[in-house]
C-alpha cells in the first residue's frame, strides 16, 4: 500500500484547479487494487469492507481521497450492461502482467460504496483504457485502436442510478512515455480521454456534481506529456497526474542507504519541476498531480518498507 500526501511545493509545482489536493491521498496499486474490489468476492483471505476497525482507521485519516486503480485495472471489466459473464483472474502466458481479464462483479461495487458511504472518503476510479484496443503488429507493447466505452459507460449509469459519489475519473494506468506492460500513443490517448470527458459531460448535466477527468496516471516522459497536453482541449482534463518512486525498484540491495541520502532523495524536485513546468506551459485548465506514489516500487522492499526510515521518502 503506498500513502500519499500533498507535497511541498516545488518550484513552479501549483494548482490552478480548486483546492482538491490538500486532502491525504491513498493510492491503492497493484495488490491492494485487487483486494478490495475483486478478489473479495472469490478468496477466503479477503478485504472485510464492513470491519469496524478498518471503517474507524479510515475515517482518522480524513480528509481523504482514495484512488481504486493500479497495474490490473486496464484488465477489468465490469458486470454491467452486456457484459452478463464475470470472470475471475487467471495466470495467462502472455497476458498483462501475467495474468487474463478479470470483472469487477456488480455486488463487490455496491460493497466499495457503502464502504466509501461509511468512511466519508473521496473516492478516484481508474477506468479500463485498454477496451477496443489491440497490441499493434510492430510493437507488442503498443495498443491502438480508439477505446470502446460501452461498458464504462454502463458502470457510470448505475453508479448514478444508485446515487453513488465519484470525485473523479482517471483513464488508464501507466500507459503513458515508455509504458508499464502496455503503452498508448501520446495521440491517441488525447483522443480517448477527449471521449471520456464528453460522456462525463452528458450523463453528469450538473457541473457541480460532475467528477473530475484525470490523466495520464503514468511516469513521466517529456516528449510524451508535452504531445499529450497539445492534444487535448482546454477542460478536457482537470489534474494531470504522474506517478512518483522515487526510490527505484524495492529489490535494490543498497536502498536502506539511497533512503538515508538527502541528495539522492532531492534529485525527484526535477521530475516535479519539469510536469508542473509542462502543465503550466500547454494548460491553463489543469492542475498538476501525484496520482500514485510509494518510495520504492514492486511493493517496496521487505527490510526497509514496513520500518520508520520508509517515511524519509516522502519528506
Amino acid at each position: 500500500m503506498a500513502r500519499t500526501f500533498e507535497f511541498p511545493r516545488v518550484g513552479a509545482l501549483t494548482q490552478t484547479l480548486e483546492p482538491q489536493w490538500h486532502a491525504k491521498t491513498l493510492a491503492l496499486g497493484f495488490n491492494i487494487f485487487m483486494k478490495v474490489v475483486y478478489f473479495c468476492h472469490c478468496f477466503p483471505m479477503a478485504l472485510d469492507l464492513t470491519n469496524k476497525i478498518l471503517i474507524n482507521a479510515i475515517k482518522a485519516f480524513n480528509p481523504l481521497r482514495i484512488r481504486l486503480g493500479g497495474s490490473v485495472e486496464d484488465q477489468i471489466v465490469y458486470q454491467f450492461g452486456k457484459q452478463k459473464k464475470c470472470p475471475h483472474f487467471k495466470k495467462k502466458e502472455g497476458g498483462l502482467f501475467g495474468f487474463s481479464t478479470t470483472c469487477l462483479p456488480k455486488k463487490r461495487w455496491d460493497e466499495v460504496h457503502d464502504f466509501f458511504n461509511k468512511t466519508g472518503v473521496k473516492l478516484s476510479f481508474g477506468l479500463n483504457a485498454l477496451t477496443g484496443k489491440k497490441n499493434s503488429v510492430e510493437d507488442k507493447l503498443n495498443w491502438v485502436g480508439n477505446w470502446n466505452p460501452k461498458n464504462a459507460i454502463s458502470l457510470m449509469k448505475y453508479t448514478i442510478s444508485k446515487g453513488y459519489k465519484i470525485d473523479s475519473y482517471e483513464l488508464g494506468n501507466e500507459l503513458c512515455a515508455e509504458g508499464i506492460g502496455a503503452r498508448v500513443d501520446s495521440v491517441q490517448y488525447a483522443k480517448d480521454v477527449t471521449r471520456l470527458r464528453h460522456i462525463v459531460n452528458l450523463l453528469y448535466p450538473d457541473a457541480s456534481r460532475r467528477p473530475k477527468v484525470l490523466g495520464p496516471g503514468g511516469f513521466y516522459g517529456k516528449e510524451w506529456f508535452q504531445s499529450f497536453l497539445l492534444n487535448v482541449a482546454s477542460g478536457v482534463v482537470d489534474g494531470v497526474t504522474h506517478h512518483i518512486y522515487n526510490l527505484g525498484a524495492g529489490v535494490d540491495k543498497d536502498l536502506i542507504n539511497k533512503i538515508q541520502d538527502p541528495y539522492f532523495l532531492s534529485q525527484v524536485a526535477q521530475t516535479f519541476k519539469s510536469v508542473a513546468q509542462a502543465v503550466k506551459e500547454f494548460t491553463l485548465w489543469a492542475a498538476p498531480w501525484v496520482g500514485e506514489a510509494g518510495g520504492a516500487y514492486n511493493s517496496g522492499s521487505k527490510d526497509v518498507s514496513h520500518t520508520f526510515v520508509s517515511g524519509f521518502w516522502s519528506v
